[in-house]
C-alpha cells in the first residue's frame, strides 16, 4: 500500500508528540519536574493537533504529575495554582460538610 504525503506528515507529527511525551516521562523520573512540565505541555499540544486522544490524555496527566512533583519540592507558584484549579465542585463540598456536621451531631 502507498502512503500519501499528507498521511506521512500526519504520522511524523504524531510520532513527534509521542516522543516528546516519552522524554517528559524520563525528565520526571530523573527528578526534573520543571523540564518535564514543559515537555508534557509541548507533547499535549502536538498530540492534540495530530488527533491522538490517548496520548493527549496521557500528556495532560503528566502535566498534573509534574505540577504535583513541583508542589512537593516547593515553590514555582504551584501551590496557588493547584488550590485554584484542582478543587472539588461546590455541591460535593457542601454535601461533605453537611455529612461532617451530621456525623459530629451524632457524637
Amino acid at each position: 500500500t502507498t502512503v500519501s504525503a499528507r498521511d506521512m506528515e500526519a504520522l511524523k507529527r504524531r510520532d513527534l508528540g509521542r516522543r516528546e511525551k516519552r522524554s517528559a516521562d524520563l525528565s520526571l523520573l530523573a527528578g526534573s519536574p520543571i523540564d518535564a512540565y514543559e515537555r508534557y505541555t509541548r507533547a499535549a499540544e502536538l498530540t492534540r493537533h495530530s488527533h491522538d486522544p490517548l496520548w493527549y490524555a496521557s500528556a495532560l496527566e503528566g502535566c498534573a504529575c509534574a505540577f504535583i512533583a513541583m508542589a512537593e519540592a516547593g515553590g514555582h507558584g504551584v501551590d496557588e495554582y493547584l488550590e485554584n484549579n484542582f478543587q472539588l465542585p461546590e455541591e460535593i463540598m457542601a454535601l461533605a460538610i453537611a455529612q461532617g456536621v451530621a456525623a459530629g451531631a451524632d457524637l
